[in-house]
């Protein structure tokens, strides 16, 4: 499993089950200190795995927070694009890459945390 040394990977398991899809969109990345947040939106909801309190839900916002940053590399530029970014957390780093025609993205860090997964209702996926 790719999140297997992710810190807080329960939340990932009881609320998307033990897979995530290969089509993410990147909604941001923010920068903290020495660590940097990565937000994705998910299309779709798997209400096999776990009962949302919102009722309407059509999407998951996914925070990975990479904890003590050793490098990152970014080029270009993105608007809510959809990637594809390999995800690997390792017993002393973790790491994600992007990379898409108008963007490519690489950063290392100590830890892999997973800041939360929410439910929400995105209304241009109705």
């Amino acid at each position: 499993m790719w999140y297997q040394y992710a810190k807080n990977k329960k939340l990932l398991e009881v609320r998307l089950g033990d897979e995530l899809p290969e089509k993410l969109e990147l909604i941001a990345i923010k920068f903290d200190s020495e660590d940097v947040l990565f937000s994705f939106g998910i299309r779709g909801v798997p209400v096999s795995v776990y009962k949302w309190d919102v009722e309407g839900v059509n999407s998951v916002l996914l925070n990975i927070k990479m904890v003590g940053v050793s490098c990152f590399d970014y080029i270009g530029s993105f608007g809510d694009e959809v990637v594809s970014p390999k995800i690997n957390t390792y017993k002393d780093y973790a790491e994600i890459s992007i990379n898409h025609p108008w963007l490519s993205v690489s950063c290392v860090s100590k830890e892999l945390r997973v800041e939360s997964v929410d439910a929400y209702i995105d209304e241009r996926w109705d």
